[in-house]
């Protein structure tokens, strides 16, 4: 049933819009329309200043326009058939006129109060001011509680509000009263308006939000955060007097400083006293006089660069003198520090004494212990009580350093090397240490000098080496060397040295000789027939310790007994022997082996040395036909040289008794068919003399005798060098002369030997007395056999046997001798 009729009330609604659509708001005409929602335009003419309205049903078939929203400005008023002026805005418009018609309302503005339109269109011309020195902070106040002070005034009920007293503030906008600045701070006057307007008073200085006074020596004579201004340089105020507000207060004048003229209060800068014066005390001036600064004196001075001196303890002595009290101004006197002492200097204090003894100082005034030295050569001590320094010179055998030490340092003076003095006291270095006589430098160290050294000493030389071949002894003939040599003179010939000839030659003892004493005197010989095993420079008898070449001891066991050779007991070797000598303790003469092709007698000179001068006493043995001669026989006048041994008919024979006489001197055998050709073996001899040995000949087998020798000889060659010399029959002549190239001299026996030894066709040389010399070769005879019968004796017979004796021992082979 309720459905029904908000049914029908809507249609009804809808028909009455659409009746009066074409008719105004409040139109109550019989053409109804349907009822639409109002534009602003529709709310404005039907309330002046609507924006916004509502339809409304009256009574019967009235409809009216309901205001719900004013334009800015404006209030909805009389339940929504009015817009009058709203708080913060006013009209000045005669609003009983104005009516319905509508009015203007404007903002309140600035200071001042409007609260709106009440009830009735007339309320909405209320306006008020704040109040004296009030404000407002917008143009639309709307109530008196909007009003507040201006900044730099203090809130007052009415117009009672005034501006805040020195020392107040105010930022304004508020309602408050002034407030006092803090921390005694205060304004430069009134109205202030921020603490920022709060600053330090006259006489003080801001410092954390306070006022502190201005301390002694300033002052400030105006309000401000600004320092204190200092007084004049050097001038204060009174003694415990601060917040001083001018600069008349500036009449002190401090220690250190003057007026050299009178000055001005307030404005004259006091001058620092300079250097080497002083002022003590600060002084109350008027600014009537000068006031002046006091000069050190008597040698004083100041630290340098230091200036407004307050007191005369600020006198010092300056570097390189010492303070002493006195003065005339009570100050003291400074001296000059004599040498040897020395000050730094900028105190009152003495001279400092480097030390005692030589320490020193270059000259006077010397300003630092680095100034003080130890003279070159000199050491110091220190006293282990006092700690002081003692300077000395350094005493003989030792020495100090090459330059003065400076400084208070330990020096010593360092001990010469053992067996090295000084000659003088004083010495600087180790170069001045000289060695002892006798001794000598040797690798950085000193040595007495050795044997076969010397030194005089007083030198930094090694000891002098006096030469190979010396020992050092200031005795003659010493049988003992001596150390510790000091002079040239001391150097004589050592053990087993010898000068030589006339050119003073130092030579060793050659082998054979010995020398067992230190001095000039000769070599002595080893008894006959012995030498040494030492090739040289043998130094005692008993190193006469074996036979010589060509020598045996024939003893049993063919040892020498040394320490027992007052008498020779090696002898010369027989022929058919030999030695080689030289074997420590001495050897027996050792039998010549026998050749491949004889077996039977071996020969040799008397005192051969090697096997290579044995020799067959015929080349092969007797039953051997061959000969290894150049030669199967030499051709001779049968009847008067060769002589027919009768019975001897075979080789064997022929050979064998050959070897047995002594006057045969070789053999030539016949065979059947031989030369004679009578088909019997025949054995014929040379037997013109025995062998011809150096004991046969006068002069001794000298060369001049061989060149010319007094008896006629011929000399078959057995080995190249190696002859054996037989006497021949003046005139006769043995085998075909042979032409020698060369063409040696016929007079000179050696130039002859050596051209047949280099001649193969030459067997031999002959000689008549009164005659020259002569090489032959041999003659080719079928059936002949012909051999040399070899003699000891007869070999090389030119040359002299050894005695034992000779400086030569021995000899290379026969054939290079003579």
């Amino acid at each position: 049933m309720q459905l029904s009729r908000l049914a029908v009330v809507l249609l009804l609604a809808a028909a009455l819009c659409i009746a009066r659509a074409s008719r105004d708001l409040d139109d109550s005409s019989s053409n109804r329309q349907l009822l639409q929602t109002p534009t602003s335009a529709d709310c404005d003419r039907s309330v002046k200043h609507c924006t916004a309205c509502r339809y409304q049903f009256y009574r019967g078939t009235v409809t009216k326009a309901i205001c719900t929203k004013c334009d800015t400005g404006y209030a909805v008023k009389a339940s929504g058939r009015a817009c009058y002026c709203a708080p913060g805005y006013y009209t000045t418009e005669n609003t009983a006129v104005s009516g319905q018609t509508g009015f203007t309302c404007i903002p309140c503005d600035y200071n001042n109060v409007c609260p709106g339109a009440k009830i009735t269109a007339e309320s909405s011309t209320a306006f008020a001011a704040c109040g004296a020195n009030k404000i407002t902070t917008t143009q639309f106040a709307k109530s008196d509680r909007e009003c507040v002070v201006k900044p730099g005034f203090g809130w007052g009920s009415g117009d009672t509000s005034a501006a805040c007293d020195a020392g107040f503030y105010n930022p304004g906008y508020n309602t408050r009263k002034c407030t006092k600045c803090p921390g005694d701070l205060t304004t430069a006057g009134t109205n202030s308006n921020s603490t920022q307007d709060c600053q330090a008073p006259i006489g003080y200085y801001y410092l954390r939000g306070k006022a502190v006074a201005c301390a002694r020596g300033t002052y400030k004579s105006f309000v401000g955060n600004q320092d204190c201004s200092e007084c004049p340089n050097g001038v204060t105020t009174a003694a415990g007097e601060v917040g001083k507000t001018s600069s008349s207060a500036c009449t002190v004048l401090l220690a250190g400083y003057q007026f050299a003229s009178a000055p001005t209060v307030g404005t004259t800068d006091a001058t620092e006293c300079g250097q080497d014066s002083y002022r003590t005390g600060e002084v109350t001036f008027d600014g009537s006089t000068a006031v002046t600064c006091t000069g050190c004196g008597n040698n004083l001075t100041t630290l340098a660069n230091v200036t407004k001196a307050t007191s005369p303890d600020a006198c010092l002595a300056p570097p390189g003198y010492g303070w002493a009290p006195g003065g005339t101004n009570g100050a003291g006197v400074a001296t000059l520090c004599p040498a040897g002492s020395y000050n730094p200097g900028y105190n009152r204090e003495p001279c400092v004494k480097c030390g005692n003894g030589t320490i020193t100082t270059a000259a006077a005034g010397s300003t630092s212990a680095d100034q003080c030295y130890t003279p070159a050569g000199h050491g110091n001590r220190r006293d282990a009580v006092s700690g002081v320094l003692e300077g000395y010179v350094c005493p003989n055998n030792t020495y100090g350093r090459p330059n003065n030490t400076f400084g208070l340092v330990d020096v010593e003076c360092t001990k010469c090397q053992e067996n090295t003095h000084t000659l003088q006291t004083g010495s600087t270095a180790a170069a001045q240490c000289l060695t002892n006589a006798g001794y000598g430098y040797d690798d950085g160290s000193v040595n007495q000098c050795s044997y076969g050294y010397y030194n005089p000493g007083d030198n930094q030389n090694p000891c002098t080496y006096c030469g190979d071949g010396f020992n050092t002894t200031n005795s003659a003939n010493a049988t003992a060397g001596e150390t510790g040599s000091d002079a040239a003179s001391d150097c004589k010939l050592d053990f087993g040295y010898h000068l030589f000839g006339s050119s003073g030659a130092i030579e060793p003892c050659l082998r054979g000789f010995y020398k067992g004493f230190i001095g000039n005197g000769s070599c002595s010989q080893c008894p006959a027939g012995t030498s040494t095993t030492a090739t040289m420079a043998a130094v005692a008898k008993t190193d006469c310790d074996a036979c010589r070449p060509g020598f045996g001891t024939g003893t049993a066991d063919g040892k020498i007994v040394l320490g027992s050779l007052s008498n020779t007991s090696c002898s010369i070797c027989p022929s058919g022997t030999y030695s080689a000598g030289f074997t420590q303790g001495g050897q027996n003469c050792t039998a010549c082996p026998t050749t491949q092709n004889f077996t039977g007698t071996m020969v040799s000179r008397k005192g051969t040395w090697t096997p290579e001068d044995c020799f067959g006493q015929f080349i092969t043995n007797p039953d051997n036909e061959q000969t290894f001669l150049p030669w199967d026989y030499i051709y001779h006048d049968n009847a008067t040289i060769l002589a027919l041994q009768s019975g001897q008919t075979t080789l064997s024979a022929c050979q064998t008794n050959c070897g047995l006489d002594s006057t045969c001197q070789y053999m030539v055998f016949y065979k059947t068919g031989g030369p004679d050709g009578d088909g019997i073996n025949k054995c014929y001899w040379r037997t013109t003399g025995a062998d011809i040995s150096a004991a046969h000949i006068v002069g001794d087998g000298t060369a001049a005798w061989w060149d010319n020798p007094d008896v006629s000889v011929v000399l078959f060659e057995i080995k190249e060098g190696a002859y054996v010399a037989y006497p021949k029959l003046l005139g006769e002549t043995i085998g075909t002369t042979v032409t020698l190239a060369g063409s040696p001299s016929t007079s000179d026996f050696k130039a002859m030997r050596s051209a047949c030894d280099k001649d193969a066709a030459c067997v031999g040389l002959t000689h008549d007395v009164g005659g020259v010399w002569r090489a032959f070769a041999g003659t080719l005879r079928e059936d002949t056999i012909g051999k040399i019968r070899v003699v000891g004796t007869a070999i090389n017979s030119w040359v002299a046997e050894p005695t034992g004796t000779e400086e030569n021992e021995g000899w290379s082979s026969v054939a290079l001798v003579g």
